[in-house]
């Protein structure tokens, strides 16, 4: 299997980031590192997870989503890089069915996307 970086957007959603690394812990094939794009004036305060996790701070105006991407894959050093909305809680298996797909498949590849409630934020989903 290949290492897999993950990447993510965010500006002014820390509930949601949080648990966005609650998901990293809690899959079968650790990433090789996190790496959020932060679109805000300062880093966000993040817990300790078990994986290396890299804020760059992107400046702009707007929401400079082109440049926060880009950004995040330029300093990326798995072999393969999965975007993941800071909105989404990645289900267990995200990185290993990434990084399996991926070794037999030169491309591109897209996941379903299932949405959960508001209160997912909270910290009470297992």
């Amino acid at each position: 299997m290949s290492t897999v970086s993950v990447v993510t957007l965010a500006k002014g959603r820390p509930a949601h980031l949080r648990n966005v690394l609650l998901g990293l812990e809690r899959q079968t094939q650790v990433p090789t590192e996190f790496i959020v794009a932060v679109m805000q004036d300062a880093p966000y305060d993040l817990p300790e997870v078990a994986f290396p996790v890299r804020q760059i701070l992107v400046p702009g105006a707007e929401l400079p989503l082109a440049a926060a991407r880009n950004r995040g894959v330029a300093v990326a050093g798995g072999d393969a890089v999965v975007f993941l909305d800071v909105d989404c809680i990645p289900a267990p298996g995200l990185v290993a069915d990434y990084a399996r797909g991926l070794a037999e498949l030169d491309g591109l590849l897209m996941g379903e996307v299932l949405h959960l409630p508001e209160r997912a934020t909270a910290g009470d989903w297992t």
